[in-house]
């Protein structure tokens, strides 16, 4: 019966992220979306959309010239391999931080264990909804377990400094940005963020009333720890401040590669980038959805356009990180565990 629970819950959360999805192409222009994206000039390629006469296609026409002009642009890709790049630097990092935290906690381990560790439990992390990731990273550890409260130790430390790297953004952005955009761009992560804790997070703790304290009980224990270390304290704080800024560094970078004025429009600022990345990620902090996939997308794009910007161009920009995101990260995984698999391989042939 419980696994028949848990695996409703995990279709519930699938459902409610392609309905966010749906919902959020839908209120930006799906036509507009394939266009700016080009997958608009894929889908006529490859027979899926007719244009003219020597094509074939399902659909027939656009209902707009100007999208057949957006669609053929070209796209930066030097730029786009930049972002990417970016993206694995953040992993990199948080790889670094996940090994200096384990260390402290007396889980000794190398880097290239970290890695596999942070890289199994963000696999889990992006595709499962609740707090699958933080249950792999923590299986991933392989402890005993006199040793399973330092693993738990780990991954909430990891957490903590993520909710850190955000409030540090939203901190730095509040004195480069109107105060109004700012306010309208937080508002909208803690509004998603707390729909998803009433709906989440709400009822475990009804049933867990010393949930809320415990949290904040290890906040206290895990700092008091930190600062007596200012060293350890020190690079954890950098790692979560350079991992983070990556983040809207790529958005950035990734909207360059698709810009192209005046037929697709995606020029932002870079520091309306920062709040917006505060946003979604704070939007996902619980993530009802698998990964936050939809939470993230509408708090990232509701914050550009408050900004603003078109939701058109907010969505668009907000697809395309996610799209190279995650693929980035597919690749990234799955280079990971065929190389593992290789090293097991030769160990045991010899």
């Amino acid at each position: 019966m419980k696994n028949k629970n848990i695996f409703s819950s995990i279709v519930l959360s699938w459902l409610v992220a392609i309905g966010l999805y749906i919902a959020l192409i839908i209120r930006a222009g799906g036509w507009d979306i394939l266009a700016n994206s080009r997958l608009l000039s894929l889908l006529m390629e490859g027979g899926i959309i007719r244009h003219h006469d020597n094509q074939i296609g399902f659909i027939d026409g656009l209902p707009d010239q100007t999208l057949y002009v957006a669609a053929n642009q070209g796209i930066d890709w030097s730029l786009i391999w930049i972002a990417i790049g970016a993206f694995i630097l953040a992993w990199i990092l948080k790889a670094a931080q996940l090994n200096v935290i384990t260390n402290k906690l007396g889980l000794k381990r190398n880097f290239a264990e970290s890695w596999q560790t942070f890289i199994r439990g963000t696999n889990y992390e992006k595709f499962w909804p609740y707090s699958f990731g933080n249950a792999a990273l923590v299986a991933n550890l392989n402890v005993n377990d006199k040793e399973l409260p330092k693993a738990y130790g780990a991954a909430f430390l990891q957490q903590l400094f993520l909710i850190f790297a955000i409030i540090f953004f939203v901190t730095i952005s509040f004195f480069i940005m109107p105060w109004r955009i700012w306010f309208a761009q937080g508002f909208i992560a803690l509004l998603i963020l707390g729909i998803a804790y009433y709906w989440g997070v709400r009822p475990q703790m009804k049933n867990n009333p010393e949930g809320k304290f415990s949290f904040w009980k290890a906040v206290n224990e895990y700092l008091q720890m930190l600062l007596n270390d200012p060293k350890v304290l020190f690079k954890l704080l950098v790692f979560a401040i350079l991992a983070f800024a990556l983040k809207p560094y790529a958005a950035h970078i990734i909207t360059a590669g698709f810009h192209s004025q005046p037929h697709v429009d995606l020029s932002v600022n870079l520091t309306v980038f920062i709040m917006a990345a505060c946003a979604g990620y704070a939007a996902r902090l619980i993530p009802i959805t698998p990964g936050g996939i939809g939470q993230f997308e509408w708090a990232f794009a509701l914050a550009i356009m408050f900004a603003g910007y078109s939701f058109t161009q907010a969505a668009t920009i907000a697809i395309l990180y996610a799209f190279f995101n995650y693929t980035s990260f597919a690749a990234v995984y799955g280079i990971t565990i065929f190389s593992s698999l290789l090293r097991g391989g030769n160990a045991n042939a010899k």
